[in-house]
């Protein structure tokens, strides 16, 4: 697979989730990022040991193109020429000169260079990208709670308007009633049929 189209999946998002470059928050590590570190780790960037395979231009360029190149050369690796070694694991100086080929491979050299790098960017977009959630989570949280302010004063509003000023008219209307059953006099009360049906129901008789 050649790299035009590594990148083309890596932009569709073929290998899983979209590229970094579509997100705005990523721009600074997609714009010549140079080395790119978590703070604990800047130290490396001064350890970075440069050769033909591994350039300081790879080892600074925007973490999709890095991730292409590695994959390249992994694909180059395993299609490459194996040279056979007979090590006899129980001899110390073989298992160290495994060791010394192995540590020496000039591709062992780039992938674990390249995955430092790549590590580097994953921490930095693991920050941005916190740092981003929980700069919205309080902005939201600051949201919701003036809309909850907002329509609690509504509600309050609105029952005043339209339910207690009902009440308390009708509080205003039933005392008055109330006050006229006093001062009339029972005996005209008991022998008026329509100011009694009146009280009693509201109506006047036609």
């Amino acid at each position: 697979m050649n790299k035009k189209k590594i990148e083309t999946n890596i932009k569709n998002g073929k290998y899983g989730g979209k590229s970094s470059s579509e997100y705005s928050i990523f721009d600074s590590l997609n714009e010549n990022p140079g080395c790119v570190r978590a703070e604990e780790f800047k130290y490396q960037c001064q350890l970075r040991e440069f050769n033909d395979f591994y350039t300081k231009e790879l080892s600074e360029s925007p973490i999709d193109y890095m991730i292409i190149e590695y994959l390249n050369k992994f694909n180059e690796f395993i299609n490459n020429e194996i040279e056979v070694h007979n090590y006899n694991l129980n001899e110390s100086s073989d298992i160290l000169r495994m060791l010394i080929d192995v540590s020496t491979n000039q591709y062992i050299k780039l992938f674990q260079s390249l995955s430092e790098d790549i590590i580097g960017h994953i921490d930095q977009m693991n920050y941005l990208g916190t740092a981003y959630l929980i700069k919205y989570a309080h902005i939201y949280s600051n949201l919701s709670l003036i809309n909850h302010f907002i329509f609690s004063v509504l509600i309050v509003v609105t029952f005043y308007i339209f339910v207690s000023k009902n009440i308390r008219k009708q509080l205003r209307v039933i005392d008055v009633l109330t006050n006229i059953i006093f001062i009339i006099p029972s005996t005209f009360y008991s022998s008026s049929p329509k100011l009694k049906n009146f009280i009693l129901n509201g109506k006047l008789d036609k």
